[in-house]
């Protein structure tokens, strides 16, 4: 997408294409304001205006789907989720092509699409299911619009390859110790570090390398998620996921006593980046001072994995770890939300291993000692 062009006398410009929903046929459009996102807010509203006092049968599908990225997507959702939205619009116009108006795609062509990314393409079942996500929120947004009556993504049968065996996805609370000991015995790196903070707090890498030392309060024994550090492509630390994931969380006394011996080595050593204050130190850094980045912690995690005896998982599985370890404490489903910044409880209950057997046992004696108290 075109970024908005600075003039010299301080306003901006910018050129975009606006489809015609009915002809199909792309128009470019000029617009001027006097910041960037006045820019984008001129393009979302001719978008719009492309729509108005069109028959609802004669939408074009992309046309709409267009304006319910601009208008509810862009500014609020991170880029990774952008990039998700992004590669759902590609399928989708692999499979329907540009011409499909939003009417025409029943459930029937709905499910067809579904089986063509998870049978066809042999796809895993998540990755359907995560852009059948998007496309039902889309659809759903066209209801609420009042361009369509009803969803064609409900009652959807997701197909897709199952990935239930191909990786390990989350730790018993076994597991869980073991890996850490081994980690917590390992010579001092970056990544054993980051390794420890996302096994006790359950945050996503991205959160988890961009904490800076500020971050951290040891007095009020809480870490502020605020930020996420966008390592693939500016190198900066950039907003969360969504606004959700902004949260003040937990700090686990056993990792405050690291975090506080990691940061002391660091100020002594003074080989950290530092950004004009004390309380902006990178706390995980490779040897340019910038965070490492997630490969490296997973070819860190497969060595740990294998010296304490566990199978091998990515650094994702502690965010599904963290779920059932809070679940085992006795820590409620909001709680555990608010925790790993869920938007919602749905997103929570999915990271929650029904088959981990610890949880399992313990909702076994609750049962067993209610019926013997019973008696």
């Amino acid at each position: 997408m075109a970024k908005p062009k600075k003039l010299k006398n301080g306003e901006y410009s910018h050129r975009f294409k606006v489809k015609n929903p009915i002809n199909g046929k792309w128009v470019d459009k000029y617009v001027r304001g006097f910041t960037a996102q006045e820019c984008y807010d001129k393009e979302t509203k001719a978008k719009a205006d492309a729509l108005i006092g069109i028959s609802p049968e004669r939408i074009n599908f992309f046309s709409f789907f267009d304006l319910w990225v601009n208008t509810f997507k862009v500014g609020h959702v991170g880029q990774d989720h952008l990039n998700k939205i992004n590669s759902t619009r590609k399928t989708l116009l692999e499979f329907f092509g540009e011409t499909i108006l939003l009417q025409q795609i029943d459930r029937i062509k709905y499910q067809q699409w579904i089986n063509y990314m998870g049978i066809d393409q042999n796809r895993a079942k998540k990755t359907v299911l995560d852009k059948h996500k998007i496309a039902k929120a889309v659809f759903q947004e066209a209801i609420d619009s009042n361009y369509l009556l009803r969803n064609p993504a409900n009652k959807i049968i997701i197909t897709g390859r199952n990935t239930e065996g191909e990786k390990k996805m989350t730790l018993n609370l076994e597991e869980w110790k073991k890996l850490r000991d081994v980690t917590v015995s390992s010579s001092d790196s970056a990544s054993k570090y980051i390794c420890l903070v996302m096994m006790y707090l359950g945050t996503r890498f991205s959160e988890a390398a961009g904490l800076l030392k500020g971050d951290f309060d040891f007095v009020n024994h809480t870490v502020s998620i605020t930020k996420a550090f966008d390592y693939k492509r500016t190198k900066q630390n950039t907003r969360t996921k969504t606004a959700g994931s902004v949260r003040t969380i937990h700090l686990p006394k056993p990792l405050e006593s690291i975090i506080e011996a990691h940061i002391a080595k660091l100020e002594n050593r003074r080989k950290v980046v530092s950004l004009h204050s004390p309380d902006n130190i990178f706390l995980f850094t490779n040897e340019w001072g910038h965070p490492i980045t997630n490969a490296a912690l997973n070819k860190y995690l497969a060595k740990k994995c294998k010296q304490a005896g566990v199978g091998r998982i990515t650094s994702h599985a502690f965010r599904h770890a963290k779920t059932d370890l809070l679940v085992l404490a006795g820590n409620d489903m909001i709680y555990t939300q608010k925790q790993l910044g869920h938007s919602d409880s749905s997103t929570t209950l999915k990271y929650y291993s029904s088959l981990n057997n610890d949880i399992k046992d313990k909702n076994n004696k609750i049962v067993d000692s209610f019926f013997e108290n019973a008696k």
